[in-house]
């Protein structure tokens, strides 16, 4: 089997995080695969914008290169970067696109074009259907959730999509759900669960060394999130939560790993406007602020932490929640999006409502009061992360999803 993937977020010099999920998940498919090559298309920038520093990004990648094993082609495209240029973004890269895809399919016969994203690779691949024996969009939250119900174009450029490709591969049973809804005719639309890379969370130092390491204390208790510093992903419901907490929980502090809005172009929250809230709550010295981190250096702070919270008002399935549970860390969570299909019922974690600060907080107090319940929730976020979320034991799934789907 020969495959052939189109994504706009795959792992570059200048965003060694983008697309590490997906990234992970083909590095754990290649040696189960004949073939297989990634197009990650990258902005053209001229020359001259290229010395600037906010495009200087844009053009650092080579046109071809390798990451871990897996051979990547980033062709320079005429557009802007932006979900909300999708229709200037769509018909302007499509017939730049299709030469590449043209070629290297004379070259190598791929048997599958999938668009990691329904927005824009997803379209693309349904629009090049023609091209290759076998077509899929791969759905993986918010392209559906948030960007697919937008606009007319958006709406209809999804239906359209969903029901052109061979198989739709959905994220969580709640995105296939969406899927459905979208578009009824859908041909196959199926659940595989990306999961994540569990060796990250195997063998590690135990919680006093780590800290040592990390430079936290190992007298403090430690709630934790990993994430977009951002509205859409419930910071300004955490940062009440964590004041109710701190008030009667002396002990316990706040670690944030992630970007700040103004780092992925999100909007109201920024690290400035973090620190003022620290310094108008009295919360300096309990909130740590690591900024983005590597992959291995995030298992190593939830592994030294003690209950991870999450507040997102919208999610496919929370991959953060899997890392927390791989770690061995109970859970705290909005009841949004595909987030049950990971934490259950009270089984590993609590659930609250989306934009409820003061339900999280009773959740987190009530953690915090019973010590056995967050033991039993630590054990079953464990077990189900490394059993049913390990990408290196799912990828099996995904060979099988695609020969099965190719002889439909």
């Amino acid at each position: 089997m020969k495959v052939l993937v189109l994504t706009v977020s795959f792992p570059r010099k200048s965003m060694p995080a983008s697309g590490i999920f997906l990234a992970n998940t083909l590095r754990a498919l290649r040696p189960h695969v004949d073939d297989l090559l990634v197009i990650a298309p990258r902005v053209f920038v001229p020359r001259w914008l290229g010395l600037r520093e906010r495009w200087r990004k844009y053009s650092e990648d080579p046109l071809r290169d390798e990451w871990n094993g897996i051979e990547v082609l980033r062709p320079r495209v005429p557009t802007v970067p932006g979900q909300h240029r999708a229709w200037w973004s769509y018909r302007v890269t499509l017939p730049w696109l299709r030469r590449v895809v043209r070629s290297v399919q004379r070259e190598r016969g791929f048997d599958w074009l999938i668009g990691y994203s329904l927005f824009l690779p997803g379209l693309w691949a349904a629009a090049m259907r023609d091209e290759v024996p076998h077509t899929a969009i791969w759905a993986i939250g918010s392209d559906v959730h948030t960007y697919a119900p937008k606009s007319r174009f958006s709406r209809r450029a999804a239906a359209w999509a969903l029901g052109g490709v061979d198989l739709t591969i959905c994220v969580s049973d709640y995105i296939r759900d969406l899927v459905r809804e979208m578009q009824p005719r859908v041909r196959s639309a199926v659940t595989f669960y990306e999961g994540i890379d569990a060796g990250l969370f195997r063998d590690l130092p135990d919680r006093s060394a780590l800290r040592r390491e990390l430079g936290l204390a190992d007298d403090r208790k430690y709630m934790i999130y990993v994430g977009c510093l951002s509205e859409a992903k419930g910071i300004l419901e955490l940062t009440a939560c964590f004041e109710q907490v701190a008030a009667r929980h002396p002990e316990w502090d706040l670690i944030l790993i992630g970007p700040a809005a103004e780092q992925v172009g999100a909007s109201a929250v920024t690290a400035q406007s973090l620190h003022s809230w620290m310094a108008k709550s009295g919360l300096q010295g309990r909130v740590v602020l690591t900024g983005v981190l590597p992959n291995d250096r995030v298992a190593r702070y939830l592994a030294a932490s003690d209950l991870f919270v999450f507040a997102t008002r919208a999610e496919a399935i929370g991959t953060v929640l899997l890392e927390a549970g791989a770690a061995g860390l109970p859970i705290v969570s909005t009841d949004a999006g595909g987030n049950r299909e990971f934490v259950g019922d009270d089984e590993a974690g609590l659930l609250v409502p989306v934009r409820d600060a003061a339900a999280m907080a009773a959740a987190v107090e009530r953690m915090i009061r019973d010590p056995s319940l967050r033991k039993r929730c630590a054990q079953e976020a464990r077990r189900r992360a490394l059993e049913r979320f390990d990408v290196w034991q799912n990828v099996h799934t995904l060979r099988k999803l695609l020969e099965q789907s190719a002889h439909a």
